[in-house]
């Protein structure tokens, strides 16, 4: 899994949730674009090195172990709490320091080993060891610190003891975002001097199930003593497994993103039980519309059809809902009572304005249609792209008023062929009004109603796309 391709994801990934949050106000789309933009500085700065974060509460021996795992004194310890009061680090080989700019270490609190004498460190070359101050510190600034740092390890070692490996503040506040996440974590019981040796495998697998009911599937759970030695090399050498071919960052950047893929998809919401239709799955059907408002449908979907960036989808139920929409327009205006009495040789009324009333039932009906389709969030956001009934109207208005009632025909025509004069003018009304009228559907709730869909298509596609490309890398790992 190289930087490049995650990069790309990530970019696209952020991109979708940015346009997703153009529509939809959502609080997990917003995390998803959030937690991109930090994997994408993450891996700008390169995958080279593994960060290995160290946390734990007050008196774990966390800084103890530390010291012990880079065989140095570094980290400050003492009876006084808390004892780490900034995050100190540890590099392994390798020029490091702009990465470690970005973490927020001060470079008094990092140091290197990187002596070509020592032949421990050639596994371990490329990690960053990170002593995190206590998540339970009284120290504002020291849980910030801890918390900003956390979401950046690509491995976090949770150091807990024999007094507090059953803290209720460490599986529902911290561990449980774990979940589905268990290759990014290890749990180490410290100070298991303190216990005697036959109370030191339960007090292990008593941890391991509390692990296993907050959710954490499968826990590794290690025992140590920072100060009798045990289980160090044992934990050094599951850091050098972390850090083997340089993929432990690229692996966890991997593992994130296709989590934040599929919050994004859970966000997006499934097809409604219409479903999307294609182009040729079927023509407009029968709904109750007049032939003109049907063939002002045909025209319709064939435009659609054409629109080169729905690559031949075209969602049937719009074409549907445009024709019923045309339809009622022509009942509402009285455009049909006008054309039967055309056709019938009585006194016109030409077509009105539909009432306020009629038009916000006929936008209400419209969105019921698009809740056929696209999950409720969605639709809202339909709903808040289409005009007005008071907008619609004024364009109506603007619009009628060009339209006007055919002449009767004269001469001959007139004396003879009174009934077919009549039926002419009643399609010749019929189509202008019926092409006023469509025109206006497709301006006011078929473009934006497209727009919308179209941009949820793309937005599931995208984060499906990527939250798949995900899961076979972590299959291939």
């Amino acid at each position: 899994m190289d930087a490049p391709p995650l990069i790309s994801d990530a970019k696209e990934l952020r991109r979708t949730a940015k346009m997703v949050l153009r529509r939809l106000g959502d609080e997990a789309v917003q995390g998803v674009s959030t937690t991109c933009s930090h994997l994408i500085e993450r891996l700008e700065l390169g995958v080279d090195h593994t960060i290995v974060a160290l946390v734990g509460g007050t008196g774990s021996g966390k800084s103890s172990l530390f010291n012990a795992l880079i065989q140095m004194d570094f980290a400050k310890i003492g009876p006084l709490r808390p004892t780490t009061e900034r995050p100190t680090a540890c590099v392994w080989g390798g020029e490091a320091d702009t990465l470690l700019d970005w973490l927020g270490i001060a470079r008094e609190d990092q140091i290197r080993r990187d002596s070509i004498l020592e032949d421990h460190i050639a596994g371990l070359r490329g990690l960053i060891l990170l002593d995190l101050p206590d998540y339970d510190s009284q120290e504002p600034a020291h849980r910030i610190a801890t918390e900003r740092i956390l979401p950046q390890a690509d491995l976090l070692v949770w150091v807990t003891d024999p007094q507090k490996y059953a803290d209720p503040a460490l599986h529902a506040r911290y561990l449980e975002e774990f979940r589905g996440r268990e290759a990014s974590l290890l749990v180490v019981l410290n100070q298991v001097d303190r216990l005697a040796d036959d109370d030191v495998s339960t007090v292990r697998a008593h941890l391991a199930q509390l692990l296993q009911e907050a959710g954490v599937a499968e826990p590794q759970v290690m025992v140590t003593s920072a100060w009798t030695g045990q289980g160090i090399e044992e934990t050094l050498q599951h850091l050098v497994e972390a850090t083997r071919r340089h993929t432990a960052a690229a692996a966890r950047v991997g593992r994130e993103l296709g989590r934040a893929a599929e919050v994004l998809v859970e966000a997006l919401g499934d097809p409604g039980s219409a479903g999307l239709g294609s182009a040729g799955s079927g023509r407009v059907g029968e709904v109750g519309a007049t032939g003109a408002a049907g063939a002002a449908g045909a025209e319709l979907e064939a435009g659609s059809a054409s629109d080169n960036s729905w690559r031949g989808l075209v969602p049937a139920w719009v074409n549907r809902a445009a024709v019923e929409a045309v339809a009622r327009l022509m009942d509402f205006s009285g455009g049909n009572a006008a054309c039967g009495a055309l056709a019938r040789r009585e006194a016109v009324s030409p077509a009105g304005v539909p009432s306020a009333d009629r038009l916000q039932a006929l936008l209400i009906v419209w969105l019921d249609h698009a809740l056929e389709v696209l999950p409720r969030p969605w639709a809202a956001a339909v709903g808040h792209c289409l005009g007005s009934a008071k907008n619609i109207g004024t364009r109506l208005g603007e619009a009628m008023t060009g339209i006007a009632i055919p002449p009767p025909p004269t001469g001959l025509r007139a004396f003879f062929g009174r009934r077919r004069a009549a039926l002419e003018q009643s399609e010749a009304y019929r189509a202008r009004l019926t092409e006023v009228f469509s025109a206006i559907v497709q301006r006011t709730m078929t473009a934006p109603t497209l727009a919308v869909l179209e941009d949820w298509s793309a937005a599931r596609d995208s984060a499906l796309g990527i939250a798949g490309r995900a899961n076979v890398a972590r299959r291939g790992i």
